[in-house]
């Protein structure tokens, strides 16, 4: 029952207003798999940056519960997990697994927390639940924007996909011609990005379907 206790002791107490969650702090290589589940899909980027985007609410949500948790006895640690209408069980469920509770607002701004830090391990089991927060919104404002920065992960997921299809220098022109396109087209960082992530999900998806006929 104390072991709720030992998982967010460990995680110092900081103002709200001195340190957020980012998209960058969390990992999404199982959530991108289902980006490319189906070649086929209509609108794949936009498609895919849906799924992203509930995949960073989710994990933002547990991130900030675990902050909010912090040094709280385990007879009321699970307000801040309900506030943000997820069940404490998972948090606790992690630490029986051994999980990193090192204090998350001290990972460098470009860290990724690491798979086997609590906060992402009890993410992956909300995950898996189907779990879906009270708070699904994400910034889109100029300064900090969640947005652009998902749709910048978005961009280089498709890249790094396509890459992992083929690294010809046919593929590579192709991705470089209309990486350049959409910087000429589009001086707006969101629109540079949808634009890279529209023609990056289309090329994978023509590679994927031609490697599937050839299969």
């Amino acid at each position: 029952m104390f072991r709720l206790i030992a998982l967010f002791a460990l995680m110092p107490t900081l103002a709200a207003a001195e340190w957020s969650p980012r998209p960058l702090m969390f990992s999404y290589e199982a959530t991108f798999a289902r980006c490319t589940a189906d070649p086929s899909m209509p609108d794949l980027g936009a498609a895919c940056f849906d799924i992203l985007t509930a995949s960073y609410a989710l994990k933002r949500a547990v991130a900030e519960a675990s902050v909010d948790c912090n040094s709280v006895a385990f007879d009321t640690c699970d307000v801040p997990f309900a506030e943000k209408g997820l069940p404490a069980t998972a948090a606790r469920i992690a630490f029986d697994t051994g999980c990193d509770a090192s204090d998350i607002k001290l990972f460098p701004a470009s860290a990724t927390l690491p798979q086997d830090h609590c906060v992402t391990v009890t993410s992956d089991i909300l995950s898996d639940e189907g779990v879906v927060p009270l708070q699904t919104n994400v910034a889109c404002r100029p300064q900090k924007s969640e947005c652009i920065a998902i749709n910048r992960l978005n961009a280089n997921l498709w890249r790094s996909a396509i890459r992992t299809l083929s690294d010809s220098d046919t593929t590579t022109d192709r991705v470089s011609a209309v990486s350049a396109a959409c910087r000429r087209d589009n001086p707006a960082a969101m629109d540079l990005y949808t634009c890279q992530v529209n023609e990056f999900a289309a090329i994978w998806a023509d590679l994927s379907q031609h490697q599937r006929l050839e299969n």
